[in-house]
């Protein structure tokens, strides 16, 4: 099998295309530049919906991407032709084989968990920041992006069963604040309660109906925040008492709050420990169903158990 470096006008047919020649998506660095995995003797120029990559498909990020995969490859080549290229196992000066280490081998054979399965969305932000020595240079930037896809491509690889593949949003940004401009929170947020200006766990916009307002999560309370005022209108109140049909046990101490978006519009997440319930902004209830475990509905999700 060969790794190709692709552009397409049409992902789905391409990566259709390549499953039929028994090949398949690896990386997919935007909507239309990809790593594909296709076996040996399969003409990449013959493909009828994919080509070797073309300039024009690169936008800054995919640029950044494709710039680290061939320097992960130029490194790779260069530790297969070592000093030692070419010379019998046992030429002098030279340490024999290592033995397999046989709990490492066990270990590689271990079955990968469920929940690392399929396509897996990776993001990775680079920040730079002003003045000497916070600033990212290009070289540095795809290094980065480098270290993350020297791990991720072996991971492609590690189980073929599981038809791991990764998709990136990498973006490059830059904080203009100088160091040590932090304001503090009561400085920029107006009208927060006295024992709501800081500690939070979670944050969410509104939607649909509650659009242009901003809700704050803290223990069992929250504060509702409007936009346009820019100044706390609601609350605190109790979770329990403001967001309708929580089931019992997701009331308080939320680890992370978010919106859904594309199919998911119009839904919001609340995760807790090892589950999650979704939250319908237009009805303003929970959806029924809910708790769900993360690992069983999120692809590529990893969830670790307690006591590893």
């Amino acid at each position: 099998m060969f790794k190709h470096v692709l552009s397409t006008k049409d992902p789905a047919a391409a990566i259709q295309e390549w499953e039929s020649l028994g090949g398949r998506e690896l990386h997919r660095f935007s909507e239309s530049v990809f790593v594909a995995e296709l076996p040996e003797g399969v003409e990449v120029a013959a493909l009828k919906h994919s080509q070797p990559l073309q300039p024009e498909a690169l936008d800054g990020a995919s640029s950044l991407a494709v710039d680290a995969w061939r320097a992960m490859e130029d490194k790779a080549r260069r530790k297969e032709m070592g000093p030692a290229e070419g010379l019998p196992w046992d030429a002098p000066g030279y340490q024999p084989p290592r033995k397999k280490d046989a709990e490492k081998e066990k270990a590689l054979k271990v079955i990968p968990r469920r929940a690392l399965t399929g396509p897996v969305g990776i993001g990775l932000v680079i920040v730079s920041g002003p003045g000497e020595g916070l600033d990212f240079s290009s070289e540095q930037r795809s290094k980065v992006v480098q270290e993350a896809l020297e791990g991720l491509n072996f991971l492609v690889g590690a189980e073929p069963r599981a038809r791991v593949s990764f998709s990136y949003d990498i973006r490059p940004v830059s904080v203009s604040a100088p160091p040590g401009s932090v304001m503090r929170i009561t400085d920029g947020w107006n009208g927060l309660p006295a024992d709501f200006t800081g500690g939070f766990n979670a944050a969410v916009c509104g939607r649909g109906p509650f659009a242009g307002k901003g809700y704050f999560f803290k223990g069992d309370s929250y504060i509702r925040y409007d936009w346009q005022s820019d100044r706390v209108d609601s609350g605190p109140r109790l979770i329990a008492d403001g967001w309708h049909g929580l089931p019992e046990g997701f009331t308080s101490d939320f680890d992370a709050i978010l919106n859904g978006g594309g199919q998911f519009a119009g839904k919001c997440y609340f995760f807790k420990g090892d589950s999650y319930v979704r939250y319908d902004w237009q009805s303003d209830r929970v959806d029924p169903g809910y708790p769900r475990k993360i690992c069983d509905e999120w692809p590529g999700v990893l969830m670790w158990p307690a006591n590893s």
